[in-house]
């Protein structure tokens, strides 16, 4: 199912950027894009913490995003992850993890960001701001 969810995330590209909104062709953010894709493969919605907002860089302790991605998914190591597995990033090394996407093929990535909308990039310039990879449990093969 991993590959699927790629697929599916590739059906977003294009959607603009609307924080807090989940809604392919209508609006989504980072965390947005991930529980849209997941919604859509699963029929059901994913439970998160609300949408990064500009405090939860401010502690590392608190890591929202890390916590509420864990309660659907397994943490995977780097070197494991494969398309459709959800990439968590930290701007800063001290801070929480503040951004997320979808690898969408080796060395490429699907995400939303507030100048381009949804689209799909090179990881070269993030990688060494992953923080942690999740394979969701319903895409375990």
């Amino acid at each position: 199912m991993s590959a699927d969810l790629a697929a599916l995330a590739r059906g977003w590209i294009g959607t603009p950027f609307v924080e807090g909104a989940a809604v392919r062709g209508v609006g989504c953010d980072c965390l947005g894009l991930v529980r849209g894709v997941l919604a859509e493969a699963t029929g059901r919605p994913l439970i998160v913490p609300p949408p990064p907002g500009r405090d939860w860089a401010l502690d590392r302790r608190l890591d929202p995003l890390l916590s509420g991605l864990a309660r659907h998914a397994d943490r995977v190591g780097k070197a494991d992850a494969r398309p459709g597995d959800v990439l968590v990033f930290r701007y800063h090394a001290n801070v929480a993890g503040h951004h997320c996407g979808m690898l969408s093929a080796p060395g490429r990535m699907i995400h939303a960001a507030e100048r381009s909308g949804v689209a799909e990039v090179g990881l070269d310039a993030w990688e060494r701001r992953l923080a942690a990879v999740f394979r969701m449990r319903s895409a375990r093969d």
